[in-house]
């Protein structure tokens, strides 16, 4: 529904000079607006995580406990896992810990949490995987890519509407959804990496809109 009402739009070809329209803002905050948007994110989530003293919580605990499970067992048993998180684990006929959630979004915190483990054990530091420094940096990942999730549809809406108009789209599609929740406030899920991964998609997809050779269904799928 989202390709088919973006493509809607593009075909009516509005016209660029009637839809720019001054915005409001100082020219600094127009200019530099997406990166004020991941600072801004980056200091609500650090602000909330102060208060909090943990940045995993709800289902971030089943999709957290594969990267845990990985940097720091080098398995895919998560039975001691789900154990730390106070999760009673469902075993499988094969005496294995089930895990209902993908472990898509783990994979992409895998390597920074890897390079924390690193640095921390150069200091014979003693970490389980769940302190802060490990929990940061994973939601420092889901952080820059659900902003850059809102900004590639900037890019889509600038081609048509003018860019000042897109700017105030792609803000209030952050502000005034669950964008913001999930990508300032508890990012230490999925929702703001399938934001991304949505985004991309359509990107790419309205980008080579003529294309009908194999290859970009290939990189669609």
């Amino acid at each position: 529904l989202q390709i088919q009402f973006i493509t809607l739009l593009i075909q009516e070809q509005p016209d660029k000079k009637s839809s720019t329209i001054p915005l409001m803002f100082p020219k600094f905050f127009q200019k530099y607006v997406f990166v004020l948007i991941f600072i801004f994110s980056t200091s609500v989530f650090l602000a909330h995580t102060l208060v909090t003293r943990n940045a995993i919580f709800a289902d971030g605990k089943f999709y957290y406990a594969y990267a845990r499970s990985w940097v720091f067992d080098q398995d895919i048993n998560l039975k001691n896992d789900f154990k730390i998180f106070g999760i009673e684990p469902a075993i499988n006929n094969l005496g294995l810990t089930t895990n209902t959630f993908p472990p898509g979004v783990a994979i992409l915190w895998f390597f920074p949490m890897w390079q924390v483990k690193q640095i921390t054990s150069l200091f014979n530091f003693s970490a389980r995987g769940i302190e802060l420094t490990f929990q940061i940096p994973a939601a420092l990942v889901n952080i820059s890519l659900g902003v850059l999730g809102v900004y590639l549809i900037y890019l889509l809406l600038k081609n048509q509407f003018g860019s000042n108009i897109s700017k105030l789209t792609a803000l209030a599609l952050f502000a005034t959804t669950n964008l913001f929740f999930y990508i300032a406030v508890e990012p230490i899920n999925s929702h703001a990496i399938s934001f991304f991964v949505s985004s991309l998609f359509v990107f790419y997809f309205l980008r080579n809109l003529e294309d009908s050779g194999p290859k970009k269904y290939f990189i669609l799928g």
